[in-house]
């Protein structure tokens, strides 16, 4: 009995489907992951809010202004931003991943998780009780900033705090990121109500001023916003 292969014409068919469902797979396992990745995100800032608010609750203040932070020893000024708003002052800070901010996130984030390794209480900020507000990550290394508490994209949470008694919070935007403006406005400061406010960079792993394609971004931003479900 002659034994039967198959042709050339045959397996190119057979490799083509099999590119075809690989292509078709592909983008729907992607946009799986970043759906994951989102909610991970969100778990995240809903957790460093609940860490703030708690500090709040134990120290009757979040932060305290014109302070410093340790970092690895030395110390990182933090300043708050003073803003006038109908006649009422506003003291914020921001802490992020920009190369004039990132050691100031990473000593906020270290006082949250791991206050016992501030051995010095004069760089700390608000933390001489110790209490831990914050698990570390499971990777976390004292010497190496990287594990510190970061969005599942690789960078620093942008985090806004007020740092006096109102519960108001300036978010300043850039007009290229926003194809809808928000109705709660002032200027191109975006005034969110309450005392801290969180959100990550999204995959593009670019500040887009917390907008996204859903709430009034342009098409390039992809935010992601902790106040938002």
């Amino acid at each position: 009995m002659k034994k039967q292969h198959f042709s050339l014409v045959e397996l190119l068919v057979v490799i083509g489907i099999i590119v075809l469902l690989a292509g078709l797979m592909i983008p729907a396992v992607m946009s799986s992951k970043t759906k994951g990745q989102i909610t991970e995100a969100k778990a995240d800032m809903a957790a460093i809010k609940i860490a703030l608010t708690a500090v709040e609750r134990d120290y009757k203040t979040i932060l305290r202004r014109n302070s410093s932070f340790d970092v690895h020893g030395g110390q990182c000024a933090v300043n708050a931003t003073h803003t006038t708003y109908n006649s009422m002052p506003i003291y914020m800070v921001r802490y992020d991943g920009t190369s004039s901010n990132v050691a100031a996130y990473n000593a906020l984030i270290r006082e949250l998780t791991v206050p016992r390794e501030i051995t010095n209480n004069s760089h700390k900020n608000f933390n001489f009780r110790n209490i831990k507000y914050l698990d570390p990550r499971e990777d976390y290394n004292t010497s190496d900033d990287s594990t510190l508490w970061r969005d599942p994209w690789g960078n620093p949470y942008t985090i806004l705090i007020n740092t006096n008694s109102a519960d108001m919070v300036y978010l300043t935007y850039n007009n290229n990121n926003v194809q809808t403006p928000p109705d709660n406005r002032d200027g191109n400061n975006m005034i969110l109500r309450g005392k801290v406010f969180v959100y990550s960079w999204g995959p593009n792993g670019e500040d887009n001023d917390s907008f996204n394609a859903d709430n009034g971004g342009v098409s390039t931003t992809d935010d992601i916003r902790g106040w938002e479900k």
